[in-house]
């Protein structure tokens, strides 16, 4: 059975696309390379809980109600922006 939890491995690939989607430097080969170890690994779902797990620990509010309509609203600008084929 694969360990569900996140390792230190997760959290260093986290690391790496929040460096890499940084909106002023955005590495697109940075991010491919990330994303197809963590596929190779088989590691996606550890990866995503690593991310998220970072998130919350660099602004704590995103835990709660109202952070979770702020990050609603900011998501939904981005879909009005984008538009719905996109």
């Amino acid at each position: 059975m694969r360990k569900e939890t996140p390792g230190p491995v997760d959290y260093g690939r986290a690391l790496r696309l929040m460096i890499f989607t940084a909106p002023d430097r955005i590495d697109l080969d940075g991010i491919n390379a990330t994303l197809l170890e963590i596929q190779s690994d088989g590691r996606a779902t550890q990866a995503v809980l690593a991310l998220c797990t970072i998130a919350h620990a660099a602004d704590p509010v995103l835990r709660t109600e109202p952070g979770i309509d702020a990050l609603r609203q900011i998501v939904a600008g981005f879909i009005l922006q984008l538009g719905p084929d996109d």
